[in-house]
């Protein structure tokens, strides 16, 4: 028979630096896979990897992950507009 469960371990962090912690987050940008970004201008995957290649939308290399800004694949799409 084995004896009562450890209780978990409360850490309690002060509220100041919880707002703080919060407040960088929204700072930074949203970043998306290419499986996302792709979803969101509804072509394939590849096409997204063809247009980060030729620099037409821009990216980030985080180790060997690349990732697309939210904020920026949205100005892409801004751009892309076709006045007919």
């Amino acid at each position: 028979m084995t004896g009562p469960s450890p209780q978990p371990t409360l850490i309690l962090v002060p509220t100041d630096e919880l707002h703080e912690a919060a407040k960088e987050r929204e700072l930074l940008p949203r970043l998306l896979g290419a499986e996302e970004v792709a979803l969101i201008l509804g072509i394939p995957r590849k096409a997204v990897w063809v247009l980060a290649e030729r620099g037409e939308i821009p990216y980030y290399r985080i180790g060997r992950r690349i990732r697309f800004s939210k904020e920026q694949i949205s100005a892409y799409l801004v751009q892309s507009v076709v006045d007919g």
